[in-house]
C-alpha cells in the first residue's frame, strides 16, 4: 500500500494500480483464510471486509489518507497478533 501512495505522488498510474491490486489480493487471501463461525472469525471477516471496501473505493478516487489508514490498521493488527503469541 505504501507503493500505491508513492506511485500516486509520482503520477505513475500503472504502478499505483499494480500496488493496489496486490494489496487487494492479499486482503482477499486473509479474508478467505478465516474459518469458523465464532465471534473472532466474524470480527476478522468484518475487519478484512472493511479494509477491502476502503481500498476498492480508492481504486476509482485514490485517497492517500484512506490507504494509509488501512495500512496502519493492518499493521496494528499484525502487531497485536505477534504480541499475543509472545505473551503465551
Amino acid at each position: 500500500m505504501a507503493g500505491a501512495a508513492f506511485a500516486d505522488d509520482a503520477g505513475n498510474n500503472h504502478a499505483k494500480s499494480k500496488a493496489m491490486t496486490k494489496a487487494l489480493a492479499a486482503i482477499a487471501a486473509l479474508q478467505l483464510g478465516v474459518s469458523g463461525e465464532g465471534s473472532v472469525a466474524a470480527a476478522l471477516r468484518q475487519f478484512y471486509g472493511a479494509a477491502r471496501r476502503a481500498l476498492l473505493d480508492c481504486a476509482l478516487n485514490f485517497d492517500p489518507a484512506t490507504v494509509q489508514a488501512v495500512r496502519s490498521d493492518l499493521h496494528d493488527f499484525a502487531g497485536a497478533l505477534v504480541g499475543s503469541k509472545t505473551d503465551s
